[in-house]
């Protein structure tokens, strides 16, 4: 099956199951505020891509990006701060 796809298609199969297990942890995490507070799942997504292409795994990019989020309500006088 690997063999059949090729190796750019392995990678880029790869990338987007990364970038959706970051999403999804991110959403499990901080709920649809979070996501929206972010500017919607495309804005999120853009996001947790770069934090990976960066380097971090799925859930160090979820964690990132959540503290993004985090800084954001706290400076809006959220409920966490």
């Amino acid at each position: 099956h690997l063999t059949a796809l090729g190796d750019a298609a392995v990678r880029e199969r790869r990338a987007r199951g990364e970038l959706a297990w970051a999403r999804a942890l991110f959403a499990r995490r901080y709920g649809e505020h979070g996501v929206s507070s972010l500017g919607g799942k495309d804005s999120l997504s853009e996001k947790l891509a770069h934090a990976i292409e960066e380097g971090a795994s799925p859930l160090g990019a979820a964690a990132r990006v959540g503290e993004t989020y985090l800084r954001e309500i706290r400076s809006k006088g959220g409920p966490t701060s």
